[in-house]
């Protein structure tokens, strides 16, 4: 494992340590969105869709939409 990290240099490492920084900050805004999306589950099913406001807010936590 470390002769791999030693080929991969330093940038990718940074790169790797940048990537699981980033998921972990996503994955708590999302935690945090949990309530927000369980009181809202009454519109969510009669609208067979997620409301606008839990849209942005999954977008300003970094969660992207289809791909």
């Amino acid at each position: 494992m470390l002769k791999i990290a030693d080929e991969m240099g330093p940038v990718s490492m940074n790169t790797v340590a940048c990537r699981n920084e980033r998921s972990t900050r996503t994955l708590d805004a999302v935690r945090e969105l949990a309530p927000k999306i369980r009181a809202a589950s009454d519109e969510i099913e009669q609208g067979r869709r997620l409301p606008l406001h839990l849209v942005e807010q999954m977008q300003r936590a970094g969660v992207s939409g289809p791909v």
